[in-house]
């Protein structure tokens, strides 16, 4: 119980925190649609059920990993969606997708080294933990390109 408790104030702060610097940038998601704040707050959500997931490493049953493996890949896919987008955003909606990319990738590299995680899933992770900066990577390097030539 003590542990659901820690992840309620954890995801509570980070949500305020999250409110907060996004506040500012409220006209550049009314620009893009609805539809961009959805999944924005979307992946936050999944991000947290993974830490969630993780804080409970040492109780993992087969519903836990199920569970993890469902919001990595929602996670990823709506990561995925956003980064394909990344010409149409000005740079502080960039800058959002990277730290919640970096917050994803970084909760997939620590499920990885947890113990009792299947090993299907950690396959799925390792190649997301690998591929998802290498697609960031691309397309700003790609943004890059058309800017300059």
């Amino acid at each position: 119980m003590n542990g659901w408790i820690v992840v309620g104030i954890v995801f509570a702060v980070t949500f305020l925190l999250l409110s907060l610097l996004l506040f500012p940038l409220r006209k550049g998601f009314r620009k893009l649609g609805r539809q961009y704040g959805i999944f924005s707050t979307l992946v936050f959500v999944l991000i947290c059920l993974e830490i969630s997931v993780i804080m409970a490493s040492g109780a993992l049953s087969g519903l836990h990993n199920i569970l993890s493996g469902i919001c990595m890949c929602m996670a990823t896919m709506l990561l995925l969606w956003m980064l394909s987008k990344w010409h149409e955003r000005n740079e502080s909606l960039n800058a959002v997708v990277i730290v919640l990319g970096i917050v994803h990738v970084a909760c997939v590299m620590t499920v990885v080294s947890l113990p009792n995680i299947n090993p299907y899933l950690k396959l799925i992770a390792n190649i997301v933990y690998l591929a998802l900066p290498a697609l960031a990577f691309y397309e700003i390097s790609e943004g890059k390109k058309n800017a300059a030539g």
